[in-house]
């Protein structure tokens, strides 16, 4: 599809992928919310571009959510890599308000490595017992192809 491009990329594969991250701030609200580390395992039958490989690996029902709350950007000669603003409410806080509003960036580092970031502000509030606080977050996503689809055989 891209104009100059010979050789179609080839993403395909099982990917496995790491998100971390985390408030700073010595107020008491900052260190009570627990960091995020999960980890996850998908196999993508099929990925031709950046694009394509974040749509197989982030979940189904978070897609439509991370297109409309992070609005990301894919960009580069090859379209190798993303930015996106990110208003993320997270409803684990409940009753309490807390709302990341991060600037994230990524890039795909050959057809096997992805690494981005993002960082900004995290606001905690509410009703009752929330009182207003602010601290500095950071997110991080890297996602490595481990392996190729099972059942698949490669050609030389």
């Amino acid at each position: 599809m891209g104009a100059g491009s010979a050789k179609e990329r080839d993403l395909s594969g099982v990917w496995e992928t790491r998100i971390t991250g985390g408030l700073v701030g010595d107020s008491f609200l900052c260190q009570v919310v627990p960091e995020l580390d999960r980890t996850q395992v998908d196999t993508v039958r099929t990925a031709h571009s950046l694009r394509e490989l974040m749509q197989a690996i982030i979940p189904d029902s978070a897609r439509t959510w991370f297109d409309s709350v992070c609005e990301p950007t894919f960009h580069g000669t090859a379209g190798d890599s993303l930015t996106g603003r990110c208003q993320i409410p997270a409803i684990y806080a409940k009753p309490c308000n807390l709302v990341g509003d991060l600037a994230f960036q990524g890039r795909l580092h050959g057809d096997d490595r992805f690494a981005g970031s993002g960082t900004g502000d995290v606001t905690l509030g509410g009703p009752g017992l929330c009182p207003k606080s602010s601290c500095p977050g950071e997110l991080r996503i890297l996602a490595r192809r481990i392996g190729p689809v099972p059942g698949q055989r490669s050609t030389p």
